[in-house]
């Protein structure tokens, strides 16, 4: 786990260099979105090929989404809502530039399982129409990616511009609150082989 987000209810503001750990924040987030959008990309190619006539493999994609709520729930979501709530309760001027991104969370995840629901569905009846799913895959994709260039477009350069210390500090504590170590150690190590195991996966189909 990334040590940023590791504070627990340790009293640490007389160590917080606010300015280099709000640039090593916005950091931890972006990386978090460039192994999603990797991922994504994988996605996008079976999906693809599924429209082009050949076999979607289930399994994969369910390892794609598995892999992609996983990471959004443990790697930057809470973050992310808490950044939302505090520049809208305090700065108002960045209101009017925000979508409601704790509400656009929810529609992602309600997405994913609208998805999973489908490929159930396709699993279990071959007649139904190979387009119909790759529109609910669509749908899932773009809002994805869409969310994801919105926040880096405008709620973390917002964030730069306008939390202060103090800001930064609340941020941490708020996520930091209720964490279980441990569960973050084994959860992280989970994620990070899941990407892992969908590379090498994707590799494998590539080269067979």
């Amino acid at each position: 786990m990334n040590p940023i987000w590791a504070f627990g209810k340790v009293d640490f503001t007389f160590l917080f260099d606010w300015e280099v750990t709000m640039h090593k924040s916005i950091k931890h987030l972006l990386e978090a979105h460039t192994k999603m959008f990797a991922v994504l990309a994988e996605f996008n190619h079976q999906f693809r090929e599924f429209r082009l006539g050949k076999d979607l493999d289930h399994a994969l994609i369910e390892s794609i989404l598995d892999y992609l709520n996983r990471s959004a729930q443990f790697n930057h979501h809470q973050a992310e809502d808490e950044m939302h709530q505090l520049l809208c309760s305090r700065y108002p001027v960045a209101i009017s530039k925000l979508s409601d991104i704790p509400l656009e969370h929810e529609r992602l995840f309600f997405l994913c399982d609208a998805l999973k629901e489908a490929l159930s569905d396709v699993a279990s009846d071959a007649e139904l129409p190979r387009m119909w799913l790759v529109s609910v895959a669509k749908e899932y994709e773009n809002a994805q990616l869409r969310h994801m260039h919105m926040e880096e477009d405008v709620l973390f350069p917002l964030a730069e511009q306008y939390f202060t210390k103090e800001d930064w500090i609340e941020v941490h504590t708020r996520v930091s609150l209720g964490k279980n170590k441990e569960f973050d150690r084994i959860e992280a190590a989970d994620i990070e082989d899941l990407q892992q195991d969908i590379a090498t996966w994707s590799d494998d189909k590539i080269h067979s």
